[in-house]
């Protein structure tokens, strides 16, 4: 196998890719992953990034509970 042309052919292909998500599935193999918080890697997720917004548009509205810290482990 020759590495590099098995690279060209690759990048070809890539090239022609008009799918959003196989875009950011290659991505994500090919990058190095990064550390992040659990936010982010929430807001990686569209489903979860959708509930995070929605509570922190809850919590601006004042409909969130509050809870005494000590209360929390309970």
């Amino acid at each position: 196998m020759d590495i590099q042309l098995e690279k060209i052919e690759l990048i070809k292909r890539l090239a022609d890719v008009d799918s959003e998500a196989i875009i950011s599935k290659v991505k994500a193999i090919l990058m190095p992953e990064k550390k992040g918080d659990e936010t982010d890697r929430l807001m990686a997720n569209a489903e979860l990034a959708k509930e995070v917004k929605q509570a922190r548009k809850d919590i601006k509205d004042g409909k969130g509970v509050k809870i005494d810290l000590k209360d929390l482990w309970k």
